[in-house]
């Protein structure tokens, strides 16, 4: 009897443990090195109430795809990335002696290390500007220079082209030290100088500008800043349909895509200050920095705020605002090591760290020459050597002002005493508005009593009577200006002569009819100013809050495994509810006894006690966290292969006005082939970037019971089907609609997230 129920159990055991691989949708284990990056910097870099979860949650995931590129599909750049293809590269850094091997050894003090830098900024290097900052020719080659290089495929050894070459220098298969430590800083610096030599190939006189983001930060809707419109990068929303980069596309990524705004946070400026106030590198790099001033992590984050092509870690050089970005990263670390060398530390001191980020690793696939058949490659701290601050310089925009030409750009304005981007609307109006109305022409000399003889303002020379003539007054219809007789309103009899220079008429007709003709001309000049700014309004499609978020949709890239096709995609229905946040309010108010209560709106009238189990905390929030007053906001939610190369994000549109509320959103995952499952993590955050709860549906519970889980699962072709291969359909098959109105089936609904805002991590709920 022992011995038959123990067998029972066995298998009893052995059916819980395998029927999930055979069910449609099953939960499974997330990675280890995922949940370890999550845990450690939450709990040991991070704070509930400082740092966003789904910051610390984009940057865990990227480098945990990063770090492990053999557990899904990676294209073969070995024949791309060959030893040829670098060998100006290795002769340049020869050229420039990144080790100082010909030159004297510095001794690390401070007063050496000061020399060094006064010695090394006497050179001629190449001035790096903001972007705004650039003149109107700057940008153009700029410009013209990035488009020669996606047009150059002439070099057989560098294809499909130049520029897209350079992306595919960027992958973790061959830059596998890139990012996630302290080697981040010197890999970048040379990448980016790099390509700026290859830029100024074709326009000699070009440089890398620099995209300072905190600029945007400052604006109310950030999305609408001057920099997405056809004369600066593109548009922000979407496909790249307009620009210098219109229709760009790479063989890996797909078209070129932004969807700014979705996710992450741009740069703070509050958050630069402290890094300034940080001494080593070690404390603002990974893995010893604490999150809050950890600028790679903080890098990361504009480029989940950019989107689409910029999203993809491996292939984000596929954007061109990636340079740029990086730029200012490297403009950040520069001030940074000024200070080191202010305070008399050593700015080429590297943090001790192990692995493949140590000191003497070699900095794939930088190498000086070839031995022996084998390649002698730069060294990760090679990236740090006082070399390169010999060869760039960078020049700071300014920051406080008191007028519009103390910011020393064309696209920025004065505001409140401090320098401001402008807005898409405001540069357009400024290019339709008519030129300003010129100064009127100086008034006549004053006549004297007597007309004989006057001194002449310009040349003080005397001037005769011969040099007058004398005109009798005006009549209507004789010699008479237009609109000047009505004006004036002369009489038709006048026995005064008149003596004049230029005009017919005194000098003090004149005069008057100046500064009539000035102010009519000014308000003229308004009202057309005026007509043509609400022209601009209603036609260009950037300006003012219709960039927000809200007003678009989101588009994905559809490529999976380096193929862009939709058919490779099915769609997982996902339900999300959504707690009303605390710091919202609304102007429909309560009115009691006759008075309205306005401190308070007529949605927030329930009692938490009844129907919440749980305090409501309060989370960190992303700097330009807003609410629209409408109520309508969007949950994201986000899918990434975990075995498959692939990423999609989509929204559930909620009412945060209500106390909660839900919506119901699909993501798409890869379609699963034979007896592979899908397998992908799913994550979930609001507009503040405040995470969500992920919650499993329990198999066979009736009605449907859902258990706390990490978003990590599996999708196979087993059936019944928990999918569908359009968007329209997994909605639609939530729904029975055996009686009317229809009812939602959570049978169907495998996942679903809960956003509370309390201050818990949502991997430990």
């Amino acid at each position: 009897m022992g011995t038959g129920g123990g067998w029972i159990q066995s298998l009893l055991v052995y059916l819980y443990i395998t029927a999930p691989c055979h069910a449609l949708v099953y939960e499974e284990k997330m990675p280890n090195l995922l949940r370890k990056c999550l845990e450690r910097t939450s709990h040991k870099k991070g704070n509930v109430t400082r740092d966003t979860a789904e910051s610390i949650d984009y940057m865990c995931t990227k480098e945990y795809l990063f770090k492990t590129p053999e557990e899904r599909w990676h294209p073969d750049l070995d024949k791309v990335i060959n030893t040829k293809t670098l060998k100006k590269f290795a002769s340049l850094f020869k050229e420039l002696d990144i080790g100082e091997t010909r030159s004297h050894k510095i001794r690390y003090r401070y007063s050496s290390i000061k020399r060094h830098f006064v010695r090394v900024r006497r050179a001629t290097p190449i001035i790096r500007k903001e972007i705004r900052m650039l003149s109107e020719e700057e940008r153009q080659k700029f410009l013209k220079a990035l488009v020669a290089m996606k047009a150059d495929a002439s070099d057989p050894q560098r294809q499909p082209n130049v520029y897209d070459w350079f992306c595919n220098l960027h992958p973790n298969k061959v830059a596998p030290n890139a990012h996630y430590g302290p080697a981040f800083f010197g890999f970048h610096r040379i990448y980016l100088y790099l390509f700026e030599q290859q830029l100024r190939t074709y326009e000699p006189d070009t440089f890398l500008p620099f995209w300072d983001s905190t600029y945007e930060s400052l604006l109310g809707t950030p999305t609408s800043s001057v920099l997405f419109t056809e004369d600066f990068l593109g548009g922000g929303t979407g496909t790249v349909t307009d620009g210098p980069f219109k229709n760009w596309k790479h063989d890996k990524v797909g078209v070129l895509i932004r969807n700014t705004a979705n996710s992450g946070q741009l740069f703070q400026r509050e958050t630069i200050d402290k890094i300034m106030m940080k001494m080593f590198m070690s404390d603002i790099s990974n893995p010893d920095a604490e999150f809050d001033v950890n600028l790679e992590a903080k890098h990361g984050q504009v480029h989940a705020w950019i989107g689409g092509a910029m999203d993809n870690l491996d292939y984000s050089p596929a954007d061109p605002i990636f340079y740029m970005h990086h730029c200012f990263v490297d403009a950040i670390w520069e001030r940074f090591r000024d200070n080191q060398v202010k305070r008399g530390m050593d700015p080429t001191s590297y943090p001790d760290v192990t692995e493949g980020h140590a000191a003497n690793k070699p900095m794939k696939p930088f190498y000086l020459e070839v031995k022996n058949g084998k390649k002698i490659y730069l060294k990760n701290k090679d990236g740090y050597a006082l070399k390169w601050s010999q060869l760039v310089r960078y020049v700071y925009p300014k920051r406080d002002c008191k007028r519009n030409s103390d910011c020393q750009s064309d696209v920025m304005v004065c505001r409140e005493e401090q320098c401001m981007t402008m807005t898409a609307h405001e540069y357009e109006a400024s290019k339709a508005a008519p030129p300003p109305p010129p100064p009127p022409p100086p008034a006549p000399p004053k006549r004297r009593h007597s007309p004989s003889v006057y001194k002449a303002p310009i040349n003080k020379a005397p001037i005769t009577a011969a040099f007058f003539t004398t005109t009798p007054a005006p009549t209507r219809g004789v010699d008479d200006l237009p609109g000047w007789d009505n004006w004036f309103m002369w009489r038709k009899k006048r026995s005064v002569s008149y003596v004049h220079t230029r005009y017919p008429y005194p000098y003090h007709y004149i005069r008057r009819h100046l500064y009539y003709l000035t102010r009519r001309y000014r308000k003229k000049s308004r009202q057309q100013r005026r007509e043509k700014i609400g022209e601009v309004g209603i036609k260009y499609k950037y300006s003012d809050e219709k960039t927000s978020p809200i007003y678009h949709s989101l588009q994905n890239t559809f490529t999976i495994d380096g193929v862009e096709d939709i058919d490779n995609w099915v769609y997982i229905p996902i339900i999300v509810y959504y707690r009303r946040p605390n710091e919202v309010h609304y102007d429909a108010h309560p009115i009691s006894h006759g008075h309205p209560i306005m401190n308070k709106d007529v949605f927030n009238q329930y009692h938490d006690a009844k129907y919440i189990t749980h305090k409501v905390g309060n989370p960190a929030k992303n700097a330009n966290c807003y609410h629209i007053g409408s109520g309508a906001t969007k949950v994201y939610v986000k899918a990434t292969g975990m075995n498959y190369n692939g990423f999609y994000t989509d929204y559930a549109l909620v009412d945060e006005r209500q106390p909660l509320s839900f919506g119901l959103t699909e993501v798409g995952v890869k379609k699963p082939v034979g007896k592979t499952p899908s397998k992908v993590y799913i994550s979930a955050h609001d507009p503040c970037g405040r995470s969500c709860k992920a919650r499993c549906l329990v198999a066979g519970s009736n009605p449907p019971r859902y258990r706390p889980c990490s978003g990590t699962i599996g999708v196979t072709s087993k059936g019944p089907l928990m999918y569908s291969s359009n968007i329209g359909d997994a909605h639609l098959n939530t729904y029975d609609f055996s009686t009317l109105p229809p009812t939602l089936s959570s049978k169907k609904i495998f996942l679903v997230f809960y956003c509370d805002q309390s201050e818990v991590w949502p991997w430990d709920a």
